[in-house]
């Protein structure tokens, strides 16, 4: 199993991957630097594949990364997460996903027309979707909390979720019970999750990321 540390530097996080004899996969320009024997494969991605990612607008290809050495990923103002996935299946947020153990399968997953259409995401949004078993990975905008559901539902913004089991049925409404409290009650969209299963939610932003975001406004 790769030892994963989180580095913190000048106000930033960055991963350290240490391979034993091993094989992780990253996210499409994540590397920032390889030491030892590891072998880098990037493949050639099939044509669907390179349409559905066109269509996501998540990377076409992610490399393969196997043998003995230290890999440094790129750093962020923002965090990481490391999540033990046993046998089960999770579905990502775009931009979520940032490296993971040989024994993670990673695809994509294409949500339902109308949840895609209520969320702006057009008639086609495809997310990464994660299974098997051993570590992921995950670039987060703030403190992750894991929320268990049992045959239960939470209402939330979904800005706050950055991942789910596909244990879960998932749906986007107003809120509100009349069609005109619905348009009145000046809230914006909320995710709706039901049955049982497990959501990862960041409900505030690390004070980095708030202070970006200001100074990006300014």
């Amino acid at each position: 199993m790769a030892d994963i540390d989180e580095i913190a530097r000048e106000g930033t996080r960055s991963i350290k991957l240490t391979l034993h004899d091993e094989l992780v996969h990253v996210e499409a320009g994540a590397l920032a630097s390889v030491e030892g024997e590891i072998d880098i494969d990037v493949g050639i991605p099939s044509v669907p594949r390179v349409f559905r990612s066109i269509l996501s607008e998540e990377a076409i290809i992610r490399p393969s990364c196997e043998g003995s050495g230290v890999i440094f990923l790129e750093p962020s103002f923002g965090g990481y997460h490391t999540l033990d996935i046993d046998n089960e299946s999770w579905i990502l947020e775009r931009g979520t996903y940032w490296a993971s153990e040989g024994g993670i399968n990673l695809e994509l997953h294409r949500e339902p027309m109308w949840n895609s259409l209520w969320t702006g995401e057009g008639f086609i949004d495809f997310k990464t979707k994660l299974s098997g078993k051993g570590k992921a990975i995950f670039n987060t905008m703030g403190p992750v909390e894991e929320v268990h559901l049992n045959d239960s539902i939470i209402s939330i913004d979904g800005t706050q979720v950055i991942g789910r089991t596909d244990t879960l049925t998932y749906k986007v409404r107003l809120i509100g019970k009349s069609l005109l409290s619905k348009f009145l009650s000046g809230e914006k969209l909320m995710c709706i999750f039901e049955g049982t299963g497990k959501l990862l939610i960041t409900r505030a932003p690390f004070y980095r990321m708030r202070l970006l975001k200001a100074a990006e406004r300014k």
